[in-house]
């Protein structure tokens, strides 16, 4: 009788044992080698999987978001971001991940004030600011996007990228003398870049220097062939 006993309870033990194993950081890793490898799909089943198991880690919930996101499934990206946010309401990068998703499903209210919370909890994020600026351009709200992105470039002024997107803004709000100091700098930061040419150039011919515009179509043209048409079009 008390062998029986003495069986049973080390079978208890056992399967207690086996029950107290947490396997989903195992799929947690399966899923971030299969996004490394692009294969998003099965990431997804695999980050699934570890939700499953333990659906309090907020690790999982953001990575698969991060995989809808890629396959472009911005609505569940967004879903999986909002879990996030209730497991750890000041996750910044969360944050700053679903309002993106926001913005890819056109919803740009809920973009901006994910991305001005995500800039409460970290002033210095220029991407956050970049983000919103592109937001606003996309809005057509061209000050408050100056503004966002002359304070990206206070936080981080060797970032060219910045520079040419305050030019695009300045562009759009005919400040074209402005506009071309900007591009002036992206070019200064990155002299390789085609685009910073063509947009300086297209500045100055508005105006009216446009020996100074096919000087910078030349020199896009040496970085990208592409860039020819704009010597053909406007410097013959």
């Amino acid at each position: 009788m008390s062998k029986t006993i003495s069986i049973f309870i080390t079978i208890l033990i056992l399967t207690s044992c086996q029950q107290a194993i947490d396997l989903s950081p195992v799929y947690y890793k399966q899923g971030n080698e299969l996004y490394d490898k692009g294969k998003f799909e099965e990431a997804i089943q695999k980050y699934s999987k570890a939700i499953e198991l333990n659906p309090t880690n907020q690790n999982y919930f953001f990575n698969r978001g991060s995989a809808f996101y890629a396959l472009g499934r911005f609505d569940d990206s967004v879903s999986d971001y909002t879990k996030v946010l209730e497991i750890f309401p000041n996750n910044h990068v969360a944050l700053k991940s679903r309002g993106s998703a926001f913005f890819q499903i056109g919803k740009t209210d809920e973009a901006i004030d994910d991305f001005t919370t995500a800039l409460k909890l970290n002033p210095f994020d220029t991407e956050a600011l970049n983000n919103r600026a592109y937001v606003q351009v996309f809005i057509k709200n061209f000050a408050l996007a100056l503004e966002d992105y002359t304070e990206a470039i206070k936080i981080d002024s060797t970032n060219s990228i910045l520079y040419y997107n305050r030019g695009a803004v300045l562009d759009s709000l005919k400040q074209f003398k402005e506009a071309v100091q900007s591009y002036s700098f992206a070019i200064d930061i990155n002299p390789n870049n085609a685009q910073n040419y063509v947009a300086r150039g297209l500045s100055y011919l508005k105006i009216n220097r446009t020996k100074n515009a096919c000087t910078d179509f030349s020199c896009a043209a040496q970085l990208d062939s592409s860039a020819v048409v704009y010597l053909t079009k406007f410097c013959k």
